[in-house]
């Protein structure tokens, strides 16, 4: 069995092959490909043990780790772990790597991912509407090393980058101030250079995204009854990032942003019930008395027409099939593939 430390980690790994590994291990989660059982815990002697084993076609492994907040005072890490690979075949033990330094390349590599990904909708939107004019070209990039892939940029593909990479290192900070998640640190420390420029380039949103993150978690903190307040938040938050010009169509791009920001915020709540609810953390639909998340697909359809309502009053022709197939059937992977089986069940 190999034993690999932090040195051989940060050696041995290349950040744009990390980001293609953990592009893989979305859309492995995307499709359901895996099997994760509940964490088990337990805690003695004043320290808390974690396991958390994952199992895929390929690939089957254990993390696991140990929380012990008195090594503070002895200046050591409060949390240490290791994860231990196995073989998918045999389960004989082939490796055994350093779990922080596994888990800080991996948030570092999920937040240039999400660089990529998650505004993809915004800029073929923006575009769409306003038909800017783009640059294009070939060039090899972080997810093609090799060969040179055609690419296509615009004053919104650059907006869109900026914004991601605001709300990436707001959640960052965020997770980091909450629960002291070192992953949180290290990944905010990647990203707070291109946070700190798309910030002085548009003060205005950085604000807006601070002030609606704030309302979200502080209503989020009153658990005394349920609250529309952070769906409408998320909902402000989602008006103010479509919103690039002060024109005709801005009233209308608010609209439908914000219908799909309270779309996106309850679909993550149905998502997420089970897990918040055995972790006694804030949910929406817990408060609501909703038993599982999905005997909340009727409200979130109601949601999703909402959006779609405010979408097709747009005129959007460049790219429109796919910004239906998105917004009308997209959205919704995550919530299939959480409750899939379920169902099937019913039907």
């Amino acid at each position: 069995m190999k034993i690999i430390n932090q040195n051989d980690i940060d050696r041995i790994v290349e950040p744009k092959k990390m980001v293609e590994v953990v592009a893989k291990a979305f859309d492995i989660y995307g499709k359901g490909a895996f099997s994760m059982p509940e964490r088990y815990g337990f805690e003695a002697g004043g320290m808390t043990f974690l396991y958390m084993p994952c199992f895929t076609d390929h690939a089957c492994g254990t993390k696991m780790l140990a929380l012990v907040p008195e090594n503070r005072e002895r200046s050591l890490p409060s949390i240490d772990g290791v994860v231990v690979l196995n073989d998918r075949i045999t389960g004989q033990s082939r490796a055994l790597l350093d779990a922080k330094r596994v888990t800080s390349w991996r948030t570092g590599a999920t937040g240039a991912l999400a660089l990529t990904y998650d505004m993809t909708f915004l800029t073929l939107l923006l575009a769409a509407l306003y038909e800017p004019e783009e640059r294009s070209g070939a060039a090899r990039c972080l997810r093609h090393p090799v060969r040179a892939q055609r690419w296509a940029s615009s004053e919104f593909t650059a907006y869109a980058a900026a914004m991601n990479c605001l709300l990436a290192w707001e959640n960052c900070r965020d997770d980091w101030a909450d629960e002291k998640k070192l992953s949180a640190a290290a990944a905010g420390g990647m990203l707070a250079p291109g946070a700190k420029k798309a910030a002085a380039r548009y003060p205005e949103k950085a604000a807006a995204i601070r002030r609606a993150l704030g309302q979200i978690a502080q209503a989020e903190a009153d658990r005394t009854g349920y609250s529309e307040t952070p769906a409408n938040a998320f909902g402000d938050l989602m008006a103010e990032l479509f919103t690039v010009r002060d024109d005709r169509w801005t009233d209308g791009l608010r609209r439908f942003a914000r219908s799909l920001g309270k779309l996106i915020y309850f679909m993550d709540a149905a998502c997420d019930l089970q897990a918040d609810r055995k972790k006694g953390q804030y949910n929406p639909l817990l408060l609501l008395g909703i038993g599982s998340g999905a005997e909340f697909a009727p409200q979130l359809r109601l949601l999703a027409g909402d959006a779609a309502e405010e979408f097709e009053r747009l005129p959007i022709v460049q790219d429109a099939e796919l910004l239906q197939n998105i917004l009308y059937s997209g959205v919704w992977t995550r919530f299939e593939a959480a409750f899939r089986p379920q169902q099937e069940e019913q039907a």
